[in-house]
């Protein structure tokens, strides 16, 4: 694996802004639901799929895909029903940019495309 690879970096920018929108509820409880509430994710699932993302496990990508997606649908319903229902809002409207370029990314860039879909054997390479 280069890491002068554009495809690479593309994924170091999708994994931060995924672990990102995975952290700020943890930290920021208050951002997402009233002080009674509960909300919580996958920690441990997303951790595991972007370490197989690095690894170069041509299904992870697509299932990243199917989870953001999911993602994107049910913060903006969230957001639309938080909206019209005086709910918390800020978190979500954190989440969802976050959410979108991590999709974007892996959907539409072919440099990840192309890093996952060539396999070196010499493993880690520097430079």
């Amino acid at each position: 694996m280069r890491t002068t690879d554009k495809g690479f970096w593309l994924l170091v920018v999708v994994a931060s802004c995924w672990l990102l929108s995975l952290a700020l509820p943890i930290y920021q409880k208050l951002w997402f639901v009233a002080p009674s509430g509960h909300y919580g994710g996958g920690v441990g699932t997303s951790v595991l799929l972007l370490f197989l993302l690095f690894r170069r496990w041509r299904p992870a990508r697509i299932l990243m895909i199917l989870i953001c997606s999911l993602s994107v649908c049910v913060i903006s319903s969230i957001i639309y029903y938080n909206f019209t229902h005086s709910g918390p809002l800020l978190g979500f409207c954190l989440t969802l940019p976050l959410e979108l370029t991590a999709l974007a990314i892996l959907s539409y860039s072919t440099s990840v495309k192309h890093f996952l879909g060539s396999k070196s054997q010499a493993g880690l390479q520097v430079g």
